[in-house]
């Protein structure tokens, strides 16, 4: 069964987030396909956006009966408050990642495979995009 990886997520991120760790500040966690346009995020809000990047399904055994399916995802963390700010974010996106993805989620493991800094401070934009696998182990195919 395909489930909607981003939209697992954006939910995880959503019901357990902790404002007391971003200085009292819940970011609008969003799935990247709900904005109408980037270019119109407002100065004055956090943002955690999630989007899908590829998916790929291999054998888990000879048989071929059962199988484990990898999910790309970049979640995509911009403030215009400062580094510090960002910092805070990315920490909470991190430990909810970590602590909850396994029996909360249709996924087992969470593995953070790099990130990129994309932050623009010539307009005081501090932005940094995790790439992220999610991995369903032994799927058995229907």
């Amino acid at each position: 069964m395909i489930v909607d990886a981003v939209e697992e997520i954006v939910s995880l991120l959503q019901s357990n987030w902790n404002s007391a760790n971003t200085d009292g500040v819940t970011p609008q966690i969003k799935a990247i396909y709900e904005l109408k346009r980037i270019g119109g995020l407002s100065k004055s809000t956090d943002y955690v956006l999630v989007y899908e990047g590829r998916t790929s399904i291999a054998d888990a055994d000879v048989s071929g009966i059962s199988r484990h399916r990898r999910v790309s995802l970049s979640i995509d963390v911009r403030t215009f408050k400062s580094r510090g700010r960002m910092v805070k974010i990315l920490k909470e996106v991190d430990r909810i990642l970590w602590s909850k993805i396994a029996g909360t989620t249709n996924f087992e493991i969470a593995k953070m495979v790099g990130y990129t800094d994309l932050s623009d401070r010539s307009i005081k934009l501090w932005r940094v995009v995790y790439d992220v696998e999610l991995v369903k182990l032994a799927e058995v195919r229907a």
